[in-house]
Parts: structure tokens; sequence; C-alpha cells
């Protein structure tokens, strides 16, 4: 007696390939002008493991003026596989062309043939001091070349806190 085909007794369908059904990740980039925000968004990205999500400074641009990290991000933008979400981050400090830049973004968001999902993300004075007002409890006034010293201290100290936390998570986790 000849034994049938498995593809027979269960059909060809079975063996088919189901359809996804995951959402495809949306692909971030975020254009800083300092260091210290490329350190404060690298640090969310791998404390909240953003694997698509990419933080750069623009250094081919001619120096780090608002108006030369839009540009960079509109470049970037118009990349082939392109992005879904790009944020430019830039201090108010004393930039010439800080009132431009937010201008391009906002015309580049909504002109009305391809419009690029691009946004601003400001600070006044300057992106040092919010953070250490989200870490250090201060009652002095705060200059930005100050700020930026104290910056670097206080984010060291975050650094250490979210590695032992991090650690302790995964030794926990790890028990039975």
């Amino acid at each position: 007696m000849a034994r049938r085909p498995i593809s027979q007794i269960r059909g060809r369908n079975k063996f088919r390939r189901r359809p996804g059904n995951r959402e495809p990740r949306s692909i971030t980039l975020i254009v800083c002008e300092g260091e210290s925000e490329q350190a404060y968004f690298d640090a969310i990205r791998l404390q909240l493991k953003l694997l698509t999500t990419e933080v750069v400074i623009p250094r081919d641009q001619g120096g780090l003026a608002p108006i030369s990290v839009v540009e960079y991000a509109e470049d970037r933008g118009k990349e082939r596989g392109g992005y879904d979400h790009i944020f430019c981050v830039f201090d108010r400090d004393q930039h010439e062309s800080f009132n431009r830049a937010r201008a391009k973004i906002r015309s580049l968001a909504t002109r009305s043939r391809n419009p690029l999902a691009i946004r601003e993300v400001t600070s006044a004075p300057c992106f040092e001091i919010w953070v250490l007002l989200h870490f250090e409890l201060t009652h002095h006034s705060l200059r930005a070349k100050t700020s930026s010293i104290e910056f670097k201290r206080t984010f060291r100290a975050i650094r250490r806190r979210i590695r032992r936390r991090s650690s302790s998570f995964c030794r926990s986790s790890n028990t039975p």
C-alpha cells in the first residue's frame, strides 16, 4: 500500500506561511547641537533599549548653529528609507540662526508636497540647565558656562545610578 503525501493529508494551505501581525517599528533620528545633548539621549536610548533610534551631531556641517542642525536633519530625512520621526535639539543661547531654524522646521513639517516628520526640541538658555533641574535641587541662578561643568559632574553620577539599577534588575530577574 502506497503512502499518501503529507500535503494531501493536512491540506496545502497548512504549509503556507502566515502573514505577519507585528507592527513595524518606527525609525527615529535625533540631531543634537552638542555633546551634552548627545550623551543624554544616548543614555536614554540605552536605558530604554530603543534600537531604532539614532543620535547624531552634525560634525560635517559648518559649525553647530541651530540652522546647521536643521539642514543636516533635512539632508538625512531625504535619504533612501528615511525616518519616521526626526527631532532637532538645540539651545537658545546667543545663536543668530535660532529663529530661522525654527521657521525652517515649521516650513519643512507643513509643506504641502512631501512634508517631513520633523520637530524641534529647544531649551533656553541651554540644555544642561534643563537636565540639572531634573536631577538636582538648586536655589541659585545658573549660567550656561557654569551649568556645563555641573552637568558633567551630575551626568556621571546619573550614569552610575542607571548602571547600578540595571545590573541589580538583571541579577534579581535571573533568580528563580
